[in-house]
């Protein structure tokens, strides 16, 4: 990620661009540090088409039997994925929800709490919306979403969300704080290249973390066997 983020991939080769040490004249320096010559220095504003928080409304207008899903930072994975099932449902006054409906490709952030995290919204059978405490970003078509959801679990986004959040009892992250957020970005075509990188190691991660979760509960089901006597231990000669 650190590399992705730094030298970014030469899309006529499909590799790793060579390290600023190896080819100087292939960087420039940026409000980050040194990025790609052809990538552009700038900031979340200058591309946003949108951002807006979600509603405030009383906890009495949850409702099984609603019209809108509400997107809450308890609703995110830690590796920024949205947990539609889980998102509770409300019904709110039709104006409302037009006002803030989610639309696929929009970016929603957590700005309490676990301030910065990062998600990129799937289009959904049910209508969604984000919660008071999250903020939605939509991008204009220089920006590919996932490059946004991927640059937010950077160290060098991260260092940014640190030096706006405002410390209370669970930490607060403006959006309009945001919307200032450095970011060096390269064109459209390099950004879904190094989405695809991106998302294949997300995908071998989450194989391994289920092949993993597979053998710990087959540890523990013949510990339980050992343990209770259901299985005899065999002790070979030495």
């Amino acid at each position: 990620m650190h590399d992705l983020f730094t030298r970014g991939i030469d899309v006529n080769t499909g590799l790793l661009r060579p390290t600023a040490e190896d080819a100087p004249a292939l960087y420039k320096e940026s409000a980050l540090g040194l990025i790609p010559r052809d990538w552009e220095d700038s900031i979340f504003k200058k591309y946003l088409i949108k951002n807006l928080y979600g509603p405030r409304f009383s906890g009495e207008d949850y409702d099984s039997e609603g019209n809108v899903k509400t997107i809450r930072g308890m609703d995110f994975s830690k590796n920024g994925e949205i947990l539609y099932e889980q998102a509770p449902i409300a019904l709110l006054p039709k104006s409302k929800v037009n006002a803030h409906l989610l639309e696929k490709g929009d970016v929603v952030m957590v700005t309490t709490a676990d301030c910065g995290l990062t998600a990129v919204f799937e289009q959904q059978d049910f209508q969604f919306i984000p919660s008071a405490y999250s903020v939605k970003f939509r991008f204009n078509e220089e920006v590919e979403p996932y490059f946004i959801k991927f640059f937010m679990q950077t160290d060098k986004a991260k260092r940014l969300v640190n030096k706006y959040v405002r410390q209370g009892t669970l930490g607060n992250l403006p959006g309009s704080d945001v919307v200032g957020f450095n970011i060096a970005l390269p064109k459209i075509e390099e950004q879904k290249i190094i989405i695809n990188r991106l998302k294949g190691v997300e995908s071998k991660i989450q194989i391994e973390q289920e092949a993993l979760a597979k053998y710990q509960q087959l540890k523990a089901g013949l510990l339980q066997d050992l343990l209770t006597g259901k299985v005899a231990v065999k002790i070979e000669n030495v």
